[in-house]
């Protein structure tokens, strides 16, 4: 099929085949591989930043809180959680550790006013 199109069999395959390449070089020409590794190193920045700045981490790895909600709810008898147990269940270590920092976070004499 490219044979034939180079050949000049398929003048209108052709032309599309050119007007996209041509499109291409126009969009590709707002652009610069540097400008394209400088966004990537302030999205890069910006993360390691964020990350910084979290105070108290999850422990859920690679298991977001929300799957971790749903699952506790759904073994739950009454299909209902509080936010001091979904805390608890995403914040404390394997080893049950908690930090002091995390220790001051939880009020535990009242989980519902949570």
């Amino acid at each position: 099929m490219a044979h034939d199109i180079t050949l000049g069999k398929d003048f209108k395959l052709f032309f599309q085949v050119v007007a996209f390449l041509w499109l291409l070089s126009v969009v590709g020409s707002f652009f610069s591989f540097f400008t394209l590794a400088y966004i990537d190193k302030m999205h890069h920045e910006a993360g390691k930043k964020a990350r910084a700045n979290i105070k108290v981490q999850h422990t859920t790895g690679r298991t977001g809180c929300a799957r971790i909600a749903y699952k506790m709810k759904k073994e739950s008898p009454t299909g209902e959680i509080n936010r001091t147990e979904l805390y608890l269940a995403t914040h404390i270590t394997k080893n049950s550790d908690l930090n002091p920092q995390q220790s001051q976070m939880i009020i535990l004499t009242k989980p519902e006013g949570l």
